[in-house]
């Protein structure tokens, strides 16, 4: 029954759109999330406005009851970045968006949303700080990797610019607040963890969510990475075969 709930969820957000589309609007509301300037032509938009999206992670923002500071690596259009701010207990929010046109629409999103406050990085987090390219794919914002294997031949690359830890340990204002992480980078995850934890923050780290496609990386090696920096529950969600997501804690985090 659940999933045909969903199914049926999925269906009249798309039809809702559908019809928006036809009406010529500028921006529209996410199901269940925050507005977005109309991208019609991408597929990530369509995921993020119909809410296909697997619904934990979004319950998850809305639960925390305390002050707390939110990174998004890889934030793309910033639907969950904004989610992240529409709970009142969020202080302080970072953003990083690699992709020039893609951080033009996280940009507009941000004052579409009122989040004025919300720091925009158009950065993505690697090894070395300075010049590189990432691959991107027309039509699919969201597919966009640092990784050169196993993507589609219509994709393309394009210069970017690139920080390390030591730019990421200057980032975080608040002092003392706990920090929760989201990365969505298409199988350049570990090489983002190797600089997040290097950071003088990064024991403030709460949890991060964070992607796996199994073709790309190593959920053991990430796993056990994480288990070294004193991390202990990871629960997965939207389980699609060897591409889905896993929410890492510390000690009992959702049972709080």
């Amino acid at each position: 029954m659940n999933k045909i709930l969903k199914l049926y969820r999925i269906w009249f957000a798309k039809t809702r759109l559908s019809i928006l589309r036809l009406w010529g609007v500028d921006y529209v509301r996410a199901a269940d999330g925050p507005r977005m300037v109309a991208n019609w032509d991408d597929a990530t938009f369509w995921f993020c406005a119909a809410s296909m999206y697997d619904q934990y992670y979004k319950k998850f923002l809305k639960s925390l009851k305390a002050p707390f500071v939110f990174i998004d690596v890889g934030a793309n259009q910033g639907f969950f970045s904004f989610l992240a701010a529409k709970n009142s207990y969020a202080r302080e929010l970072h953003c990083f968006e690699p992709i020039p046109a893609t951080y033009e629409l996280l940009d507009q999103n941000a004052k579409l949303n009122g989040c004025i406050n919300a720091q925009l990085h158009n950065l993505a987090i690697a090894e070395k700080t300075g010049a590189s390219s990432i691959f991107v794919q027309p039509g699919h914002s969201g597919a966009a990797s640092m990784r050169d294997s196993s993507l589609p031949p219509t994709s393309h690359s394009i210069n970017i610019e690139t920080v390390d830890y030591s730019f990421l340990s200057g980032l975080v204002r608040s002092v003392g607040l706990p920090i929760h992480i989201k990365i969505d980078v298409e199988g350049f995850e570990l090489e983002v963890m190797n600089q997040l934890v290097k950071t003088d923050w990064f024991s403030r780290v709460e949890s991060i969510f964070y992607e796996v496609d199994e073709l790309w990386v190593s959920p053991v090696e990430i796993e056990l990475l994480l288990r070294d920096w004193g991390f202990t529950d990871f629960i997965k969600s939207g389980l699609n075969h060897n591409h889905y997501d896993v929410h890492a804690m510390r000690g009992s985090l959702d049972k709080r």
